[in-house]
C-alpha cells in the first residue's frame, strides 16, 4: 500500500481548483469522481495512476502542471475508472492473451491512453501536454482491444513484451511502484507549428514509445505549453494503471458493484445532460449500459419471479460506503442494509449467430446492452452464453457484466445456416437446466417439436411467431 502523504495549502488549494475545473468543464467526470473515485496523494509514484477505485497521485507532479493539465489529468484517471480499465487488464492479465494476441499489460495501456486523451481533447476537457500521448486520428469510439489490436499487427511488442504479467502495471502492484517500459519503436520528434520540436531538455522525443504509424501531432494541444520530461522519458504515459485492491473485510475486489456502477454512470449522464456538456462517445458508451432499446429486461424480471434466489439486500451487513457519510458523527450517520448473495439462479441467453443476426451489428450492440442489463439488475449465479447458427459454435460462461462486456468484445462467431435445435441438445447433454433461456434470432428456423422443462423467451426483431415460449420484439430504428 501506498503511504499517503499531507498537502501542502498551496497542494489543498490546487486540488480545489481541480475539482472546480471539473465540475465546470467535465461534469460527467465529476459526477462519477464524487461518486465513485477516492483521491491519494503520494510521493510513492512519480506521477499518477488508479486501481478503479482511488485516484493516486503525487502533489509535487499535480503542482508542477498548468492548472488546465492538472484537470486533464484528473478527468483521465476517472476515465479509466469509466471504463473499468483496471478490471479489464486484470482479467486479460488472468487470460495471459488479449483475443488471440499475447498479453502486453504495456501496450493496452498505451491503446487506453490514446483513446481516453483523444476524446478529452476532442470535447475540451482541461488541456494535453505536449508530451503525452495523442493522435487526432484515433477515434474515442474505438475499443480498446480494437487499437490493442492494430497497434501489435503493426508492429509487435520486442522480446520479453507480451508475456504474461504478474499485475496491470507490468509486475508491480501498488505497494512496489515501477516505471512503466515503453512498447514501442521510437518515432521521430515531431515539430509544432512554430517549427520546434517537442522534448525535454535532454533531446528526448515525446511519445517514444507511440507505435510507428501516423505520427501525434501536437498543434492542438500545444498552446504554449512545456512538455512534462516525466511522460517524454516514458513514452508520452503519464499514469500507470494498478489491479483492483482486495478490500480485506469483504475479500472482493475494492471497485464499484455493478449495481453501484450503473447508479454511478446515470448519475453523471444526468449531471452531464443538465449543463449541455455530454461528449458523443460517453454518451454512445453510457447508453449501452443504461439505456437499451427494448423492455424486455422488465419482462424477464417479472418472469423471473418466483425463481428468486437469496435476497439481494440484508441487514446483517450495513452498506458501509453509507456508514463512511456520517465521518463518525452519529447525527448524521445513515444506515442502510448492505447487499450479499445472487438473485437469479443460471440463465442460458443464446445468440442466433447465422448471416443475418450475425451481420447486424447494432442488433447485436442492443442485445449485449440488455444482457448486461440482466447480469446487473438479476445477479445470477452463472450466465451460459451459446453461439449457434446451425451447429452451437462458442460457449461462454459468464457472471458479471464485465465478463458480459469482453464476450461483446469478442464478438460472436458463426455466419451459416439456422437452426433452433442444438442450444436445447448442448444443455441437454451438459446436464443444464437453467431457470430461463433467452434466445435472440429472427425465428427463421427449426426448433425442437417440444418446449424444455424451463421458460424460453425468444427476442427477435421480425414479427414471427415461435412455436412455445414467450416472445419480445425488439425494436432497431428506435
Amino acid at each position: 500500500m501506498f503511504q499517503k502523504c499531507e498537502l501542502t495549502t498551496t497542494q489543498k488549494r490546487m486540488m480545489e481548483v481541480v475539482r472546480v475545473g471539473l465540475m465546470t468543464h467535465a461534469p460527467f467526470f465529476s459526477a462519477f469522481y464524487y461518486d465513485q473515485v477516492v483521491e491519494y496523494p503520494t510521493r510513492d509514484i512519480e506521477t499518477a495512476a488508479t486501481d478503479g477505485r482511488r485516484f493516486y497521485y503525487n502533489p509535487d507532479y499535480m503542482q508542477s502542471l498548468r492548472t488546465p493539465e492538472a484537470i486533464f489529468v484528473a478527468a483521465h484517471e476517472t476515465h479509466h475508472a469509466v471504463m473499468r480499465h483496471p478490471q479489464r487488464m486484470k482479467h486479460y492479465k488472468k487470460q495471459g492473451h488479449m483475443r488471440d494476441l499475447p498479453w502486453s499489460s504495456e501496450l493496452f495501456n498505451v491503446a487506453a491512453d490514446l483513446i481516453i486523451n483523444g476524446g478529452l481533447v476532442r470535447s475540451n476537457i482541461g488541456l494535453c501536454n505536449p508530451s503525452w500521448l495523442y493522435d487526432k486520428d484515433i477515434s474515442p469510439d474505438m475499443l480498446v482491444e480494437d487499437l490493442y489490436e492494430k497497434m501489435w499487427n503493426e508492429q509487435p511488442p520486442q522480446e520479453g513484451e507480451g508475456e504474461p504479467d504478474q499485475s496491470c502495471n507490468g509486475g508491480a502492484g501498488p505497494s512496489q511502484p515501477t516505471q512503466k517500459t515503453p512498447p514501442r519503436s521510437r518515432p521521430e520528434p515531431c515539430e509544432d507549428s512554430s517549427g520546434n520540436r517537442d522534448g525535454d531538455q535532454s533531446g528526448q522525443p515525446p511519445n517514444a514509445g507511440y507505435h510507428p504509424g501516423t505520427l501525434p501531432t501536437y498543434g492542438e494541444t500545444r498552446r504554449g505549453g512545456k512538455p512534462d520530461p516525466q511522460a517524454a522519458a516514458s513514452g508520452g504515459a503519464f499514469d500507470e494503471v494498478f489491479e483492483p485492491q482486495i478490500d480485506p473485510e469483504t475479500g472482493r475486489e475494492d471497485v464499484p458493484s455493478d449495481g453501484e456502477y450503473k447508479e454511478a454512470l446515470a448519475k453523471a449522464a444526468s449531471a452531464a445532460k443538465a449543463m449541455g456538456k455530454y461528449p458523443d462517445h460517453l454518451k454512445k458508451f453510457v447508453d449501452e449500459i443504461l439505456a437499451p432499446q427494448i423492455s424486455w429486461r422488465e419482462h424477464l424480471r417479472l418472469l423471473l419471479v418466483g425463481r428468486i434466489g437469496s435476497r439481494r439486500e440484508s441487514w446483517e451487513r450495513p452498506n458501509r460506503r453509507r456508514l463512511a457519510l456520517g465521518r463518525g458523527d452519529p447525527a448524521k450517520t445513515v444506515v442502510l442494509p448492505g447487499r450479499k448473495g445472487t438473485g437469479a439462479d443460471n440463465l442460458a441467453v443464446v445468440l442466433d449467430s447465422s448471416g443475418s443476426i450475425y451481420c447486424d451489428p447494432k442488433l447485436l450492440n442492443m442485445f449485449f446492452a440488455e444482457l448486461g442489463g440482466i447480469v446487473a439488475d438479476t445477479r445470477p449465479k452463472k450466465v451460459w452464453v451459446i453461439h449457434c447458427d446451425a451447429a452451437v459454435q462458442r460457449v461462454d460462461e459468464v457472471r458479471s457484466l464485465l465478463e458480459v462486456e469482453d464476450v461483446r468484445v469478442k464478438g460472436t462467431v458463426g455466419g451459416g445456416g439456422t437452426s433452433f435445435i442444438p442450444p436445447f441438445e448442448y444443455l441437454k447433454k451438459e446436464g443444464v437446466v437453467p431457470d430461463t433461456l433467452v434466445y435472440l434470432t429472427d425465428l427463421y428456423g427449426p426448433a425442437p417439436a417440444e418446449a424444455p422443462p424451463y421458460l424460453v423467451i425468444w427476442v427477435t426483431p421480425n414479427d414471427e411467431t415461435p412455436p412455445w415460449g414467450e416472445v419480445v420484439r425488439i425494436k432497431t430504428t428506435e
